[in-house]
Protein backbone atom coordinates (compact mmCIF):
# COMPACT_ATOMS: atom_id res chain seq x y z
CA UNK A 1 0.00 0.00 0.00
CA UNK A 2 2.82 2.39 1.00
CA UNK A 3 4.55 1.56 -2.30
CA UNK A 4 1.42 2.48 -4.29
CA UNK A 5 1.10 5.73 -2.31
CA UNK A 6 4.62 6.84 -3.23
CA UNK A 7 4.01 5.90 -6.86
CA UNK A 8 0.92 8.11 -6.89
CA UNK A 9 2.81 11.05 -5.33
CA UNK A 10 5.64 10.64 -7.83
CA UNK A 11 3.15 10.63 -10.74
CA UNK A 12 1.40 13.81 -9.50
CA UNK A 13 4.74 15.59 -9.06
CA UNK A 14 5.77 14.60 -12.58
CA UNK A 15 2.54 16.02 -14.00
CA UNK A 16 3.04 19.24 -12.06
CA UNK A 17 6.59 19.54 -13.38
CA UNK A 18 5.39 19.09 -16.97
CA UNK A 19 2.68 21.72 -16.58
CA UNK A 20 5.22 24.24 -15.29
CA UNK A 21 7.61 23.73 -18.19
CA UNK A 22 7.56 26.76 -20.55
CA UNK A 23 6.16 26.02 -23.99
CA UNK A 24 8.60 26.09 -26.88
CA UNK A 25 8.92 29.48 -28.53
CA UNK A 26 6.99 28.36 -31.60
CA UNK A 27 3.99 27.52 -29.43
CA UNK A 28 4.02 31.01 -27.95
CA UNK A 29 3.86 32.65 -31.36
CA UNK A 30 0.83 34.37 -32.84
CA UNK A 31 2.05 33.77 -36.40
CA UNK A 32 -0.39 31.84 -38.58
CA UNK A 33 2.22 30.50 -41.00
CA UNK A 34 5.68 29.00 -40.60
CA UNK A 35 7.67 28.41 -43.80
CA UNK A 36 11.19 27.50 -44.85
CA UNK A 37 12.88 29.38 -47.69
CA UNK A 38 13.74 27.06 -50.59
CA UNK A 39 14.78 29.61 -53.23
CA UNK A 40 15.44 33.36 -53.42
CA UNK A 41 15.17 35.73 -56.40
CA UNK A 42 16.13 39.38 -55.94
CA UNK A 43 14.72 42.30 -57.95
CA UNK A 44 15.00 46.06 -57.52
CA UNK A 45 11.85 46.27 -55.38
CA UNK A 46 10.96 42.76 -54.29
CA UNK A 47 12.55 39.67 -52.90
CA UNK A 48 10.72 36.65 -54.30
CA UNK A 49 10.83 33.62 -52.04
CA UNK A 50 9.91 30.07 -52.88
CA UNK A 51 8.95 28.62 -49.51
CA UNK A 52 7.89 25.26 -48.17
CA UNK A 53 5.07 25.02 -45.66
CA UNK A 54 3.84 21.65 -44.44
CA UNK A 55 5.32 19.92 -47.47
CA UNK A 56 3.88 22.32 -50.08
CA UNK A 57 5.92 24.86 -52.05
CA UNK A 58 4.65 28.27 -53.15
CA UNK A 59 6.01 31.70 -54.04
CA UNK A 60 5.73 34.89 -52.04
CA UNK A 61 6.98 38.44 -52.57
CA UNK A 62 8.27 40.59 -49.72
CA UNK A 63 10.13 43.91 -49.52
CA UNK A 64 13.65 43.63 -50.84
CA UNK A 65 15.52 41.79 -48.09
CA UNK A 66 18.65 39.74 -47.52
CA UNK A 67 17.25 36.29 -46.77
CA UNK A 68 19.13 33.05 -47.27
CA UNK A 69 17.90 29.67 -48.45
CA UNK A 70 17.05 27.53 -45.44
CA UNK A 71 15.79 30.44 -43.36
CA UNK A 72 12.60 29.83 -41.38
CA UNK A 73 10.17 32.73 -41.58
CA UNK A 74 6.84 33.53 -39.93
CA UNK A 75 3.90 35.58 -41.21
CA UNK A 76 0.16 35.95 -40.79
CA UNK A 77 -1.41 36.75 -44.13
CA UNK A 78 -0.78 37.91 -47.66
CA UNK A 79 -2.52 39.04 -50.81
CA UNK A 80 -2.59 36.37 -53.54
CA UNK A 81 -2.18 37.35 -57.20
CA UNK A 82 -2.56 34.84 -59.99
CA UNK A 83 -0.69 34.95 -63.30
CA UNK A 84 1.42 37.83 -61.98
CA UNK A 85 3.91 39.03 -64.56
CA UNK A 86 7.22 40.45 -63.41
CA UNK A 87 8.62 42.54 -66.25
CA UNK A 88 11.97 42.73 -64.51
CA UNK A 89 12.30 38.94 -64.35
CA UNK A 90 10.50 38.36 -67.66
CA UNK A 91 8.54 35.73 -65.78
CA UNK A 92 4.90 35.06 -64.99
CA UNK A 93 4.15 33.47 -61.62
CA UNK A 94 1.11 31.22 -61.67
CA UNK A 95 0.43 32.44 -58.14
CA UNK A 96 2.41 34.68 -55.83
CA UNK A 97 1.51 35.84 -52.33
CA UNK A 98 2.39 39.44 -51.49
CA UNK A 99 3.22 39.57 -47.79
CA UNK A 100 3.54 42.84 -45.91
CA UNK A 101 5.07 41.62 -42.67
CA UNK A 102 7.38 38.68 -41.95
CA UNK A 103 9.61 37.78 -39.02
CA UNK A 104 12.42 35.34 -38.32
CA UNK A 105 11.44 35.20 -34.63
CA UNK A 106 8.60 32.81 -33.69
CA UNK A 107 7.87 34.85 -30.57
CA UNK A 108 7.18 37.90 -32.70
CA UNK A 109 9.55 40.02 -30.63
CA UNK A 110 12.26 40.58 -33.24
CA UNK A 111 12.28 43.25 -35.92
CA UNK A 112 10.05 42.41 -38.86
CA UNK A 113 10.17 43.22 -42.54
CA UNK A 114 7.37 45.52 -43.57
CA UNK A 115 6.15 46.19 -47.07
CA UNK A 116 5.12 49.78 -47.73
CA UNK A 117 1.91 49.38 -49.75
CA UNK A 118 2.33 52.37 -52.06
CA UNK A 119 6.04 52.27 -52.86
CA UNK A 120 7.02 48.71 -53.65
CA UNK A 121 5.90 48.40 -57.26
CA UNK A 122 8.25 49.46 -60.00
CA UNK A 123 6.62 51.51 -62.80
CA UNK A 124 6.66 48.43 -65.03
CA UNK A 125 5.02 46.25 -62.39
CA UNK A 126 2.47 48.97 -61.52
CA UNK A 127 1.36 49.04 -65.16
CA UNK A 128 1.11 45.25 -65.06
CA UNK A 129 -1.21 45.46 -62.06
CA UNK A 130 -3.52 47.78 -63.98
CA UNK A 131 -3.42 45.58 -67.06
CA UNK A 132 -3.51 42.18 -65.41
CA UNK A 133 -6.47 41.09 -67.50
CA UNK A 134 -4.02 39.91 -70.13
CA UNK A 135 -3.12 40.93 -73.66
CA UNK A 136 -5.26 43.37 -75.59
CA UNK A 137 -8.05 41.57 -77.45
CA UNK A 138 -9.17 42.40 -80.99
CA UNK A 139 -12.88 42.59 -80.27
CA UNK A 140 -15.86 44.83 -80.92
CA UNK A 141 -18.54 45.07 -78.23
CA UNK A 142 -21.70 47.08 -78.81
CA UNK A 143 -22.06 49.52 -75.88
CA UNK A 144 -24.95 49.07 -73.50
CA UNK A 145 -27.65 51.79 -73.64
CA UNK A 146 -27.14 54.06 -70.65
CA UNK A 147 -23.63 52.72 -70.18
CA UNK A 148 -20.15 53.78 -71.21
CA UNK A 149 -17.29 52.29 -73.18
CA UNK A 150 -14.06 51.58 -71.33
CA UNK A 151 -12.37 54.39 -73.27
CA UNK A 152 -15.02 56.83 -72.03
CA UNK A 153 -14.63 55.64 -68.45
CA UNK A 154 -10.85 55.91 -68.59
CA UNK A 155 -10.86 59.31 -70.27
CA UNK A 156 -13.42 60.79 -67.87
CA UNK A 157 -12.31 58.96 -64.71
CA UNK A 158 -11.68 62.13 -62.69
CA UNK A 159 -15.26 63.31 -63.21
CA UNK A 160 -16.67 59.81 -62.66
CA UNK A 161 -14.78 59.07 -59.42
CA UNK A 162 -17.15 57.94 -56.69
CA UNK A 163 -20.09 57.64 -59.11
CA UNK A 164 -21.94 54.60 -60.43
CA UNK A 165 -20.83 53.48 -63.86
CA UNK A 166 -22.26 50.79 -66.14
CA UNK A 167 -19.97 49.02 -68.59
CA UNK A 168 -20.15 46.11 -71.01
CA UNK A 169 -17.31 43.88 -72.09
CA UNK A 170 -15.88 40.41 -72.48
CA UNK A 171 -14.37 38.72 -69.44
CA UNK A 172 -10.63 38.19 -69.93
CA UNK A 173 -9.83 37.04 -66.41
CA UNK A 174 -11.77 35.87 -63.34
CA UNK A 175 -10.42 35.18 -59.85
CA UNK A 176 -12.86 34.05 -57.20
CA UNK A 177 -13.00 34.73 -53.46
CA UNK A 178 -9.93 36.90 -52.95
CA UNK A 179 -10.38 39.23 -49.97
CA UNK A 180 -14.05 38.21 -49.85
CA UNK A 181 -14.80 39.33 -53.38
CA UNK A 182 -14.47 38.16 -56.98
CA UNK A 183 -12.06 39.93 -59.34
CA UNK A 184 -13.10 40.33 -62.97
CA UNK A 185 -11.20 41.91 -65.86
CA UNK A 186 -13.09 43.02 -68.97
CA UNK A 187 -12.22 44.54 -72.34
CA UNK A 188 -14.55 45.99 -74.96
CA UNK A 189 -12.14 46.76 -77.79
CA UNK A 190 -11.77 50.44 -76.86
CA UNK A 191 -8.78 52.02 -75.19
CA UNK A 192 -7.43 55.33 -73.94
CA UNK A 193 -3.74 55.98 -73.54
CA UNK A 194 -2.11 52.85 -72.14
CA UNK A 195 -5.37 51.44 -70.76
CA UNK A 196 -7.61 48.90 -72.45
CA UNK A 197 -8.66 46.74 -69.47
CA UNK A 198 -10.94 47.46 -66.51
CA UNK A 199 -10.80 45.61 -63.21
CA UNK A 200 -14.08 44.97 -61.42
CA UNK A 201 -14.78 43.60 -57.94
CA UNK A 202 -18.11 41.90 -57.33
CA UNK A 203 -19.90 39.20 -55.37
CA UNK A 204 -21.37 37.93 -58.65
CA UNK A 205 -19.71 35.18 -60.64
CA UNK A 206 -18.93 34.93 -64.31
CA UNK A 207 -16.35 33.17 -66.47
CA UNK A 208 -13.71 33.99 -69.04
CA UNK A 209 -15.19 34.56 -72.50
CA UNK A 210 -18.61 35.73 -71.36
CA UNK A 211 -19.96 39.10 -72.47
CA UNK A 212 -21.22 40.83 -69.34
CA UNK A 213 -22.70 44.09 -68.10
CA UNK A 214 -21.64 45.39 -64.69
CA UNK A 215 -22.68 48.44 -62.69
CA UNK A 216 -20.56 49.66 -59.80
CA UNK A 217 -18.75 52.61 -58.21
CA UNK A 218 -15.62 53.87 -59.90
CA UNK A 219 -12.68 54.34 -57.52
CA UNK A 220 -9.34 55.97 -58.31
CA UNK A 221 -5.89 55.23 -56.92
CA UNK A 222 -7.23 52.32 -54.91
CA UNK A 223 -4.62 50.71 -52.66
CA UNK A 224 -5.35 47.24 -51.26
CA UNK A 225 -1.94 46.95 -49.62
CA UNK A 226 1.09 44.85 -50.48
CA UNK A 227 1.77 47.06 -53.49
CA UNK A 228 -1.54 45.99 -55.05
CA UNK A 229 -2.66 49.37 -56.42
CA UNK A 230 -5.11 50.30 -59.16
CA UNK A 231 -5.33 53.66 -60.90
CA UNK A 232 -9.02 52.96 -61.49
CA UNK A 233 -11.29 50.09 -60.51
CA UNK A 234 -15.03 49.42 -60.53
CA UNK A 235 -15.96 48.28 -57.01
CA UNK A 236 -18.89 46.41 -55.47
CA UNK A 237 -20.32 45.92 -58.95
CA UNK A 238 -23.43 43.91 -59.70
CA UNK A 239 -24.05 41.83 -62.80
CA UNK A 240 -26.81 43.36 -64.92
CA UNK A 241 -29.22 41.72 -67.30
CA UNK A 242 -28.93 43.20 -70.76
CA UNK A 243 -32.30 44.41 -72.01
Amino acid sequence: MRHLFFLAITFIMALSSCNNTPAPASQNANWAHTATVADVIQTSNYTYLEVNENGSNYWMAIPKSDIAVGKVIYYNSGLPMTNFESKELNRTFEKVLFVQVISDDPTGEADVTRMAPTTTLSPEERVTANKSGGDKKKIEIDPIPGGMTLAEVITNREQLAGKEVMVKGIVTKFNAAIMNRNWIHIQDGTEAGDYYDLTITSNDETKVGEVVVFKGKLSLNKDFGAGYTYDLILEDATLQKEM
